[in-house]
């Protein structure tokens, strides 16, 4: 991405800071300082951006298919943010970020552990977990979605997914709709991808009837979709694990690819 690229992210994404008045009485904490009082998090966590094309149908695509077996186009769309290490950072940093309600049309924000690329290519083997929120007044995402994003990047940090199998968390702003999603890095545990959604659920306060979905990377890599083709489950007042198995195929098996 050129130097003038990642100079329209920058103006796109963060928010231009208003000077403070600073008073007599008044003293900042140097990095140093803030970094010592910082709470540290389990791992590094990283914001990425990036701004994409979807199809008619509203669908996002990593444009790879033939062309791109590896996803090339894709990541030269994305932008690396930021990467924090410790509640004092992320805090420091997320004040600066634009409202999802603030930012155009096809933006797809991410929060990923460590630095790894958010793509279906550097987790094979995973998959997500996804909810649609519908658009405010004129089409325009709404202050909900802000207050939603808000609560999973808090919760996600914090380790309230209560597994390591969580990688991050998507928030994908489209023409109908906008797409929360949570990514976990292998999906061969079937326990543990239902307790993700059952953690999902709690962490966003699912009511009754909510629809969810889930999609599986190799799929996701096939159709050129994260959307596409998802498998769909309905919520209910009662654990996930319990309600879902009469919906969920147990025979169910990650998909494999064939040489």
């Amino acid at each position: 991405m050129s130097t003038s690229q990642q100079e329209v992210v920058s103006e796109t994404v963060f928010e231009v800071p208003q000077p403070a008045k600073k008073t007599k009485s008044q003293s900042y904490d140097s990095d140093e300082q803030l970094k010592a009082k910082g709470f540290p998090l389990e791992t590094k966590w990283t914001f990425w951006y990036a701004n994409t094309k979807v199809d008619k149908e509203g669908h996002h695509h990593q444009e790879h298919h033939e062309k791109e077996k590896d996803g090339s186009q894709y990541r030269d769309c994305l932008t690396k943010l930021a990467t924090v290490s410790s509640i004092d950072e992320f805090c420091k940093v997320y004040s600066y970020l634009q409202k999802p309600s603030k930012l155009p049309k096809n933006s797809n924000i991410s929060l990923f552990r460590h630095e790894v690329v958010p793509m279906w290519e550097s987790f094979p083997q995973g998959g997500c977990w996804m909810v649609k929120i519908r658009k405010g007044e004129n089409g325009q995402t709404s202050t909900f979605c802000d207050r939603l994003w808000e609560q999973l990047v808090f919760s996600t940090i914090c380790e309230q997914f209560e597994t390591g199998n969580v990688v991050g968390c998507v928030l994908s702003l489209r023409t109908k709709e906008d797409v929360l999603q949570v990514w976990n890095k292998n999906s061969n545990n079937h326990a543990d991808r239902i307790h993700i959604c059952d953690r999902f659920k709690w962490i966003l306060h699912f009511g009754e009837g909510v629809i969810v979905q889930y999609k599986h990377n190799k799929l996701s890599i096939k159709d050129g979709s994260t959307f596409r083709n998802a498998r769909t489950f309905l919520v209910h007042n009662s654990e996930t694990s319990n309600t879902f198995n009469s919906i969920d195929d147990e025979a169910e098996k990650t998909p494999t690819t064939t040489n």
